[in-house]
């Protein structure tokens, strides 16, 4: 082996030293940052807590400005933003949709809490290895998953309408189609991560371990309505109250 050949094998060996650092940093990060959700829900879900009569606002409030943030977060060029700013944007993120979650989680059982976490962790964690691992030609490339994410972006604005006037069957729907899209984006999300895409993810991590997390919150916040439903119509009422999605319960 040439020098020059023997110089390119270090280079890619510290390339792929360097990537392998990079993902193991932002699956710690997300495993804090889903933590920090997690254990407050599971702590509220236990006492029983109710906090609309704390916070007598309606949960979407706190969803609506977890977005402005997440907007705003997405827009700023992160290499030249003080890493604090970020991770302090990214907690807000994470508080708000703690606190926008925590207004229902104390109408579930602790079992099945555990239970829908635990499905949440297999699915994510399945598609997350399937978008490091397989091989390409068996992954939707990023124009294919455009297309779909397009598509369902777009089925999402009229079935979140309809959600507010009739919740037993169209807010089902609208959890499916999110799911669906959420599932859709995991693996190009997981081949980004591990710098099997065109571009670099390095430096970006605080956004990559936000991520996984919103990719864990959406899920599991759908199996959870999904859940409810199939219990709502074989028992013939919905277990939980999706009204409270747009009026202060009092």
């Amino acid at each position: 082996m040439s020098c020059c050949q023997h110089e390119q094998v270090e280079l890619e060996e510290e390339a792929d030293e360097v990537q392998l650092v990079f993902a193991r940093t932002v699956y710690i990060e997300a495993v804090l940052l889903c933590s920090a959700s997690a254990f407050p829900l599971m702590f509220i879900a236990s006492l029983k807590i109710s906090i609309v009569r704390i916070l007598p606002v309606p949960p979407y409030v706190w969803l609506l400005f977890a977005l402005a943030i997440l907007a705003v977060l997405i827009c700023l060029p992160i290499s030249r933003v003080r890493p604090l700013i970020v991770w302090t944007m990214v907690g807000g993120v994470v508080g708000l949709l703690t606190l926008s979650a925590a207004y229902y989680v104390n109408m579930y059982d602790i079992p099945d809490l555990v239970l829908y976490f635990t499905v949440m962790a297999l699915v994510l964690g399945g598609l997350m290895f399937s978008g490091a691992k397989c091989r390409k030609s068996f992954l939707p490339n990023g124009l294919v998953t455009g297309v779909i994410v397009t598509i369902f972006l777009v089925a999402l604005l009229p079935l979140s309408v309809l959600s507010v006037v009739s919740t037993r069957y169209f807010f089902p729907t609208f959890c499916a189609v999110l799911s669906a899209l959420v599932l859709i984006v995991i693996p190009l999300e997981a081949q980004f991560m591990h710098g099997r895409l065109q571009y670099s993810p390095l430096g970006l991590e605080p956004i990559c371990s936000m991520l996984i997390y919103l990719n864990s919150f959406t899920l599991f916040f759908c199996i959870c309505v999904f859940s409810n439903t199939i219990e709502g119509e074989i028992l013939g009422s919905l277990a939980v109250d999706l009204h409270g999605l747009s009026t202060i319960p009092m």
